[in-house]
């Protein structure tokens, strides 16, 4: 699912928000959240995925960090 054949790393640190809706997001889907959250990017379920203001954090997760920078976050 995660590409690792792209571009290095975008030099991106999520904002505390985000660290935030990404903590909140892996306790609610388990071991499995990376895939989850990537299956809501998606399908644009992500703004939805979380109570203000964490689930439009998770957005701005995707638009500035992306599938290949969540494969190496760790919660």
């Amino acid at each position: 699912m995660f590409p690792y054949d792209e571009d290095p790393l975008p030099d991106y640190v999520p904002t505390p928000d985000e660290v935030k809706a990404l903590a909140l997001y892996a306790e609610r889907h388990g071991d499995n959240w990376k895939e989850d959250l990537a299956i809501d990017w998606f399908h644009g379920r992500d703004a939805n995925a979380l109570p203000d203001p964490y689930g439009p954090a998770l957005r701005c997760v995707r638009n500035r960090g992306g599938e290949r920078w969540l494969a190496s976050y760790m919660v």
